[in-house]
């Protein structure tokens, strides 16, 4: 019994000292941005590989991928992509030249069960599949993109993006 309050005193005073340190040491907030899109009607490993074109690309680029996609989801991703730049307009005034996208999940929806016809006079039971996609996307910290990259052609890019970021709101602000 004395080793179990024992270890709660030190627990206590463990909390204790971690709360301090964490309310000393300042928090950056992230500017990230959620959209969600439910039941969609496509299967999730179709949409899937639509998906995987976009994942941690800049908004602009991202759009233009779905643009020229032959997929026919291509569409909603998109307008996902869009609406989630929106969100950001609002919260952070960003342009789009300024957002990258963090994440995006594609989960399992509502399957339904149809019967599908087969030979000799069976049928079978098949599922009309959907998913559901959510997009996270975040505001760019240039800086630090052109920091953290390894060659020098990657920092000419994100300093040539940041460039053109900056001569953006110049001319929008006038």
């Amino acid at each position: 019994m004395m080793k179990y309050f024992s270890s709660m005193i030190s627990l206590k005073t463990a909390a204790k000292l971690f709360s301090t340190v964490a309310a000393k040491t300042p928090i950056s907030p992230s500017q990230i941005v959620i959209a969600k899109k439910s039941n969609i009607k496509q299967s999730p490993l179709k949409i899937k590989f639509l998906v995987s074109l976009i994942r941690n690309a800049w908004v602009p680029d991202a759009l233009a991928q779905l643009k020229f996609s032959p997929k026919h989801r291509a569409v909603d991703i998109s307008r996902l992509v869009l609406r989630a730049n929106a969100i950001a307009k609002l919260q952070f005034s960003a342009i789009p030249e300024e957002l990258v996208i963090k994440e995006v999940i594609v989960n399992k929806g509502i399957a339904v069960k149809k019967n599908r016809i087969m030979g000799r006079g069976r049928t079978g039971v098949g599922y009309t599949r959907s998913s559901h996609v959510t997009v996270k996307v975040e505001k760019i910290n240039f800086d630090d993109m052109i920091d953290k990259s390894p060659s020098m052609n990657q920092k000419k890019k994100w300093s040539e993006r940041r460039d053109a970021v900056e001569q953006l709101k110049a001319t929008n602000i006038k």
